[in-house]
């Protein structure tokens, strides 16, 4: 699943770090994951099954602008939501340039589309995770950790000896070192890890120095967020930045691949041959419609 969405109120440096008030991305200018809510999202899924392409507007992550999707040289509708959302939000979802989903402003059943509240969960085009649901997904991650670059290099005569340690919870796993090569280390090695729990999804991941008769230096971390893994099922290798104490310190490039632990059945997609997603579904009184 892809998804397209509009940053309001922002303000970035030369070096392309900033902020916005919705769909803010990390507070990078240039995207490495989904936006932070609130923002109207276009989502669209192609080539999936029997050739079937899915598209729709979705407000399950609040709303911040008005939107119009529409499919080029095809057969599709267009899909609106055109309506100024934000002069009809109500106080307590109201935020700086958007409406919040109530899920976001109050995590309850009462409004969060969770097992809880409905047998039948919502399914990704991939069709094996729940979307909307508090529930992690069980199944292995997979992480391919490809290479660093940019990074402070903490020795001042010699080149350091990066390493990674991965962090999946309670996993920890440790990479190779690389010796002697600094600032833009290589592993190309591959992890596993297990998902069992229901505590929020995040992959952690620490370089450091290997040094000789001293403690290993810290050069920094990068946090993964894992909910667009379960979503998307693989994520290639993507650079990611790395930081030490809230300050850009170099990127590390990493590979993501989630096998669930099994397929569920529950669920249903509606769509043509290279066709539009008709669907539409309730989300603890906000309505969600490819119209």
């Amino acid at each position: 699943m892809s998804r397209i969405w509009g940053r309001t109120g922002c303000n970035f440096d030369a070096n392309g770090r900033g902020r916005c008030d919705t769909g803010d991305c990390n507070g990078m200018l240039e995207c490495q994951g989904w936006g932070s809510p609130p923002n109207t999202l276009a989502e669209f899924a192609l080539n999936q099954d029997n050739n079937n392409d899915f598209v729709d507007i979705s407000v399950i992550d609040g709303f911040n602008i008005p939107m119009e999707f529409s499919p080029v040289g095809a057969s599709c509708k267009t899909m609106r939501c055109v309506d100024d959302l934000n002069g009809q939000c109500p106080e307590q979802l109201r935020t700086q340039g958007g409406c919040n989903n109530p899920c976001t402003v109050f995590k309850t059943v009462e409004y969060c589309c969770t097992s809880e509240r409905a047998n039948i969960p919502i399914l990704s085009p991939a069709g094996s995770v729940p979307i909307g649901s508090d529930k992690m997904p069980r199944g292995k991650l997979q992480v391919l950790l490809v290479s660093a670059k940019g990074l402070h290099d903490t020795d001042f005569f010699t080149k350091m000896d990066p390493y990674v340690t991965i962090i999946c919870r309670t996993q920890e796993q440790k990479s190779n070192v690389a010796s002697g090569q600094g600032s833009s280390p290589e592993w190309n090695e591959t992890f596993e890890f297990s998902v069992t729990s229901d505590e929020e999804p995040e992959l952690v991941i620490k370089i450091k120095d290997s040094d000789v008769g001293s403690e290993d230096d810290i050069v920094g971390e990068a946090k993964i967020p894992l909910e667009p893994l379960f979503l998307a099922g693989s994520i290639p290798p993507t650079p990611y930045n790395v930081v030490i104490n809230d300050e850009f310190c170099g990127e590390v490039k990493v590979g993501l691949d989630f096998i669930p632990e099994e397929t569920h059945e529950h669920g249903h997609r509606h769509g043509h041959g290279h066709g539009h997603h008709e669907e539409e579904r309730n989300f603890g009184g906000w309505k969600e419609s490819s119209y």
